[in-house]
C-alpha cells in the first residue's frame, strides 16, 4: 500500500534466485513458516493494521515503521521491529524503508 510498497518489489527482486518473496494482500496465504514484514511509515496505514490483526503467528511478523499503532502494537506485544526515521516524507522514504531492513533482519534468513 501506498509509496512504500516499492521497497517489497524491490526486496523481491533482489531476492528472486534465493528464496520466494511474495507481496501478499491476502493474509490467508501465510503459515507458521512464513516471515510476514508490515511496512507501513505512519504505522497508521488502516489496510496494514488490519492485516497485522488477521495474522495468528505474530512470531513471525516484523513491523518496519517510524510510529504510530503498529509500533505502538510490536513495542507492547514484544514484536520484532525496526523503528525507521521519522518526520520525513512518506513518498521518499525507500532507502529507510528498505535497507534497514536488508542489512539487520533479512541476512540471517539466508
Amino acid at each position: 500500500m501506498g509509496g512504500n510498497h516499492v521497497a517489497a518489489y524491490a526486496l523481491r527482486q533482489f531476492l528472486r534466485n534465493e528464496i520466494n518473496v511474495e507481496v501478499l494482500t491476502n493474509m490467508h496465504k501465510t503459515d507458521d513458516k512464513t516471515l510476514v514484514v508490515f511496512l507501513s511509515y505512519s504505522g497508521n496505514t488502516k489496510e496494514i493494521i488490519s492485516a497485522f490483526r488477521k495474522l495468528k503467528n505474530k512470531e513471525n511478523a516484523l513491523i518496519v515503521s517510524s510510529g504510530g499503532k503498529l509500533l505502538q502494537s510490536a513495542k507492547r506485544n514484544k514484536i520484532k521491529y525496526i523503528q525507521i526515521p521519522e518526520n520525513l516524507h512518506q513518498r521518499f522514504t525507500f532507502a529507510e524503508c528498505f535497507f534497514p531492513f536488508w542489512i539487520k533482519n533479512l541476512s540471517p534468513f539466508l
